[in-house]
């Protein structure tokens, strides 16, 4: 019996075309509803400051009670870790910004809570679980080279050589300019015996800055 491909699912789930459009329009309602929602309100008025005024450190406080009791406005939650993330206040900006994440992943641009979340994890030592913030960044955010770049020393470190090389090639169809990383390329690809690439790093580095012969 030669079935159409979409009347496979509707048979599956016992539902007629109608219905499950019904069913669907719904659905995709009430995600764009929810998220909608969470961009529902604006962070405080006049935000803190540095922290180092009495009023600045009550309207911080006041910011953090409010994205406390709203977890899902997304605007409250990202002011709140980015305002603690500035005053170096990393345990407690933290779950602010994880929550802002998880409320909107496809985030970036400046100030996006995936490279405040990746910083707080280096300013801990925790290389790896830097990685995997850089590596959820560049899924939404393919031409930030320097969190490409960033990302390649970590998986380095990590003596992950070829992912290392493919990070920086990426970052090259970002920013071309930057002379060091191609001759880090070149390098790594000396070691990942692959000359021919490696020369044509080399090149594009000297040619970027030529030595200086005086």
């Amino acid at each position: 019996d030669k079935k159409k491909t979409p009347a496979i699912p509707l048979e599956n789930l016992k539902l007629d075309e109608a219905e499950f459009d019904r069913r669907f329009s719904a659905y995709i309602r009430e995600q764009i509803e929810g998220r909608l929602r969470s961009l529902a309100g604006s962070p405080i008025e006049n935000l803190p400051g540095d922290g180092s005024k009495p009023e600045d450190a009550l309207k911080i406080e006041a910011l953090v009670v409010k994205a406390t009791a709203d977890p899902d406005n997304y605007l409250l939650n990202l002011q709140a870790g980015l305002t603690l993330f500035n005053q170096k206040n990393y345990d407690r900006a933290a779950p602010f910004l994880r929550r802002a994440v998880a409320l909107i992943p496809w985030q970036n641009g400046a100030g996006n809570p995936y490279e405040l979340l990746a910083k707080i994890h280096l300013e801990r030592g925790e290389k790896s679980e830097a990685a995997a913030m850089y590596e959820a960044l560049i899924r939404y955010d393919e031409n930030n080279d320097e969190a490409l770049r960033q990302l390649a020393d970590l998986r380095l470190e990590a003596a992950d050589k070829a992912r290392a090389v493919e990070l920086l090639q990426l970052s090259f169809l970002v920013n071309p300019f930057v002379v060091e990383a191609h001759a880090k390329a070149g390098q790594l690809l000396l070691e990942l015996k692959q000359p021919d690439r490696a020369v044509r790093e080399f090149r594009i580095a000297l040619a970027g800055k030529p030595p200086n012969l005086a």
